[in-house]
């Protein structure tokens, strides 16, 4: 809820009336407080060797400046040698426009990203702002429709 933009007040007010919890505004604030730190985190984590990277975005309605819009999820998803996957970054802008993709690639690229092959969903047309930011992340990519 706090992250929604929901008074520290009306926060401590709906867990007390839902869980039967008394908090304050103060404790919801370090809480919101220690949450930010560890997102913090976990966004500037290194990056630990992938096969492969995958990109995609999608659209949600979200409330900003007081109405309702639809606002571009970016995510990058890497998978493992061994398999594994892992939710390696992600942003909310707008828009999917170049800037956004270039500054979420930069910042895996910046944490030691270095993907063998970058896979792309196919169940929608591809930006070209995506395919511009993937050209910068990594020149000699193997890109390749998931």
């Amino acid at each position: 809820m706090y992250a929604q933009g929901v008074s520290t007040r009306k926060v401590a007010k709906i867990t007390a009336q839902l869980c039967g919890l008394e908090i304050t505004s103060t404790q919801v604030s370090h809480a919101a407080k220690l949450f930010d730190e560890e997102l913090q985190t976990w966004r500037n984590r290194p990056i630990d060797p992938i096969e492969y990277l995958i990109v995609d975005a999608r659209y949600e309605k979200v409330r900003v400046a007081g109405s309702v819009r639809d606002c571009a999820v970016l995510v990058a998803i890497g998978i493992q040698p061994d398999g594994h996957r892992t939710v390696l970054g992600g942003s909310v802008p707008l828009t999917e426009a170049e800037v956004h993709w270039r500054e979420l690639l930069s910042s895996l690229k910046q944490r030691g990203i270095e993907a063998g092959r970058v896979g792309r969903s196919k169940h929608r047309r591809e930006p070209g702002d995506l395919q511009h930011s993937l050209r910068a992340l990594q020149a000699n990519a193997n890109n390749q429709h998931a």
